[in-house]
């Protein structure tokens, strides 16, 4: 046990640094222009007694996460840039542990795992999102995505005791979801995993995955619903 954990310690040491030391410098960045519409929105919709404001905006409701985790720091920290920096840091670190998590539960070897989660620390594919605050909903859709994955893993190996393991995987979803639009792509990749593990029945899978397609489809039906009011159809984004 003892050995085990040592390990275990050396390996989030490691991802630790190789998280961190390339980011290092943004720590002292001061905001780019988007992170104070970013803070703007965070004091305004980020705000409980706005959930209306919120619930009735097509773009930033599928952005809420990312506001409330805003208007939080904001009262923690104030306008203090090296805090914003600072948990966008924290949350990409957080992805590469559940990064080595997931692929540790795909059956990849330590190594393997190890391998994937400091490639995916130090790859500058989504450097963006890391110094960007304003990029915040990024990392946030990973995480929520990642993590319910990683809940619905549980679900499948584990006996009908585990259902908790499976709300657990929805409301997940439904975080990934209000983090950013890209998060029902976890929807088809319950389903990869599910033959992946190969653990229960498919008919039992297919009725399990059942409330989480409905919701993704509810979710897209709402955004299409409502493209006449969303920025992103207009401005070609979408």
């Amino acid at each position: 046990m003892a050995k085990w954990a040592s390990a275990f310690g050396a390996s989030v040491a490691l991802l630790a640094l190789l998280a961190v030391v390339p980011y290092a410098r943004s720590l002292s960045y001061s905001f780019i222009s988007d992170d104070y519409i970013q803070i703007r929105l965070g004091r305004w919709l980020g705000s409980a007694e706005n959930w209306r404001d919120l619930a009735a905006d097509p773009l930033y409701r599928c952005r809420a996460t990312s506001l409330y985790l805003t208007s939080w720091t904001e009262r923690l920290f104030g306008l203090e840039p090296a805090a914003y920096n600072a948990s966008s840091l924290a949350l990409h670190f957080l992805n590469v542990l559940l990064v080595l998590a997931l692929a540790r539960s795909l059956g990849l070897g330590r190594a393997a795992a190890l391998a994937a989660a400091g490639f995916y620390a130090v790859y500058e594919g989504h450097q963006e999102a890391v110094i960007w605050y304003a990029a915040l909903p990024e990392l946030l859709v990973v995480g929520f995505s990642l993590a319910s994955l990683l809940a619905w893993r549980r679900w499948c190996d584990r006996a009908s005791s585990a259902w908790g393991w499976y709300g657990l995987s929805l409301v997940l979803l439904v975080l990934a979801l209000y983090s950013k639009e890209s998060g029902v792509v976890v929807v088809p990749l319950l389903g990869w995993m599910a033959w992946w593990r190969r653990a229960r029945p498919w008919r039992q899978i297919a009725a399990a995955m059942t409330p989480f397609a409905l919701l993704a489809a509810v979710y897209a039906a709402a955004i299409f619903a409502s493209r006449e009011q969303h920025q992103f159809f207009s401005d070609g984004t979408f």
